[in-house]
Order: C-alpha cells, then sequence, then structure tokens
C-alpha cells in the first residue's frame, strides 16, 4: 500500500498528491492522510471519476483516512476507452489571464488562488495550449513573479507563454519580462477564434 501524507495540504493538493500516488500505484492500493472533510469530498470525487473502489476512516475530527483501491482490470480497460474517447472529442484550449489575482473582492486570497491554479495547471491530463496573459496578467510573467517555476514548468512542456506588448508597456515591465514571449492583439483574437478558452 502506498501512504500519502496529506495533512495541512490546502486545496487542490491533496487531489494533485492522490493523482500523482494513484498513476504509479497500478493494482495496490492508496491510503491517503487529510485533516478536512473538504478534502475527503475531494478524494471520493477522485475516486468515483476514476471508477475505484475507496473507503473513509474517521479517526478524529481532524484525521481522516482515504484509502483509494488499486486498479483492477475492468477499470483499467473502462480508464482507457474513457482516455479515448477524450482523445478524439476534447479540443485543444488556451487559458487566458487578465488579472495578477484570481477572482473578484480580497487581493491577498486572489494571488493565493492564482498561484493554486496556475500550478494546477502543471497537473492537468491534457495541457493547453498557450496561456494568454494581458492586463495586470502580465505581472505573472514578469520578474518578482510566484508564479515563475510553475510556469517553466509548462513552458518546458511545451504552452506557449504569450504576454501583450501594450499591456508590457503600459505597465512599464517590458524590461521585466522573464519567461514566455511578448505577443499583440492581433495574434490574441486568432488564439481567441481559434481554440476553445478557458479563463481562471
Amino acid at each position: 500500500m502506498i501512504i500519502v501524507e496529506a495533512e495541512g495540504l490546502a486545496c487542490p493538493f491533496p487531489v494533485i498528491e492522490a493523482k500523482k500516488a494513484l498513476r504509479s500505484s497500478g493494482s495496490e492500493d492508496v491510503l491517503l492522510r487529510v485533516d478536512n472533510e473538504v478534502a475527503v469530498g475531494n478524494l471520493k470525487r477522485l475516486a468515483t471519476s476514476m471508477q475505484r473502489e475507496y473507503s473513509v476512516k474517521e479517526l478524529s475530527a481532524e484525521l481522516f483516512e482515504v484509502t483509494i483501491k488499486g486498479e483492477t482490470e475492468g477499470a483499467a480497460e473502462a480508464s482507457a476507452k474513457t482516455a479515448a474517447v477524450l482523445a478524439e472529442t476534447d479540443s485543444e484550449y488556451i487559458v487566458q489571464i487578465s488579472s495578477n489575482h484570481m477572482g473578484a473582492g480580497n487581493d491577498e486570497l486572489g494571488a493565493i488562488l492564482m498561484k493554486s491554479f496556475i500550478y494546477s495547471l502543471t497537473e492537468q491530463d491534457r495541457l493547453p495550449v498557450a496561456l494568454v496573459f494581458y492586463n495586470t496578467g502580465v505581472e505573472l510573467t514578469c520578474e518578482g513573479s510566484a508564479v515563475l517555476e510553475d510556469l517553466k514548468t509548462l513552458e518546458k512542456a511545451g504552452v506557449s507563454l504569450l504576454s501583450c506588448g501594450l499591456c508590457l508597456d503600459f505597465l512599464k515591465l517590458k524590461e521585466k519580462l522573464l519567461i514566455g514571449e511578448i505577443t499583440n492583439m492581433y495574434r490574441i483574437a486568432e488564439l481567441i477564434r481559434t481554440y476553445r478558452t478557458a479563463r481562471p
């Protein structure tokens, strides 16, 4: 059995750690220890989506064990069929990032959410074709950004990182760009027209 200590990890990291373990577990069970019911719920949904059996043991109000069963022959075949269907039907996509934080309201929380979102992109089974940054979103590709390492991971995996040149000029950041390339609004419009678009 593979044991993953995920106590203290904020969403979505327990699920990401679970997926990493499950990818290599084969028929071996994976036991995850988490410290909140939200993580338990997320892990149950992950197991269901992967067609795996699971069990939950509540050790205390702040400690839970979620065991996800190893892959059976039937589940492996179903998973392969699902992957094949996705490969045929799931179109390529780009991600537009228009701010240095995610959502409206508390900017400090929004920055934490954006960092979590960018990291979560690195763990997707299907990576985007490109990340397009504009307005204050270009700050994420510049000196001082908290997400540079995750952006490097995406770029190394073949994801294009495109920052709006007009935005960099307006915010006086062109000399501080550290990753990706500068693009223009014509290219951004072309990408939006060509690919399915997602936004954080």
